[in-house]
């Protein structure tokens, strides 16, 4: 019996990792691809190992993508830990934030997605860091052809929060000041772009420690 093997070209770029297709096998018991997945708790290089693994099944109403870029996310190492607020059975997918396309779609999901670039909310119901991904029809947001997907793999989380922080957790009125730490982190620089970008009146100082919210500032 001649039988292919997997390959993968796993690229780090700017902390996310990008899948390169990879060739899958012929083995007589189905599709084989690669995903990192944990073991166990411990330290993420002790205990995240990459696995050849047959190709998910789908189910009626999930998408099978094809991942083009994952992030690595702090909470990720948070669950490598056990230090997160989900706790898997072992060996578990591993990976919260991604994006891809749409390569198969269950028989009750829309046709319409087929070949589309989706997002993954990252609900950890399904691990982002392999080749391809099941994930529920709800768990997936269609994305622009046009934009990064490097850029795009890392919205799910840190600009989400961005959001919320600036527009439920405090009422910011106009000419109050946002003082932050670790403010040239992801987080803070999400938060200064978006006082920055929505309003001509906004002030950020450098190095990018404080904004003062500017005069039209809105709901």
């Amino acid at each position: 019996m001649k039988m292919t093997t997997t390959h993968t070209n796993l690229e780090q770029n700017n902390g996310v990792t990008t899948m390169a297709a990879s060739h899958k096998s012929n083995h007589s018991k189905g599709l084989l691809m690669r995903q990192l997945q944990l073991v166990a708790h411990g330290e993420p290089s002790d205990v995240i190992k990459l696995n050849t693994v047959p190709e998910p099944a789908l189910g009626q109403e999930d998408v099978l993508i094809s991942m083009e870029a994952a992030p690595i996310n702090p909470s990720d190492f948070l669950y490598a830990r056990g230090l997160y607020g989900v706790r898997p059975a072992f060996p578990s997918s591993v990976g919260a934030e991604g994006v891809g396309r749409v390569a198969k779609i269950g028989s009750k999901v829309d046709v319409a997605l087929q070949g589309k670039r989706v997002l993954i909310i990252p609900t950890y119901e399904q691990g982002t860091w392999a080749d391809q991904v099941v994930a529920p029809v709800r768990n997936i947001v269609p994305m622009s052809d046009e934009a990064d997907p490097l850029q795009l793999s890392m919205i799910g989380i840190n600009p989400v929060t961005a959001y919320l922080l600036l527009n439920r957790h405090v009422s910011l009125m106009p000419g109050d000041w946002i003082g932050q730490t670790a403010a040239n982190a992801a987080m803070g620089q999400y938060i200064i772009a978006r006082e920055a970008g929505r309003s001509q009146d906004a002030e950020c100082r450098p190095p990018g420690r404080s904004c003062r919210t500017g005069a039209t500032v809105g709901r």
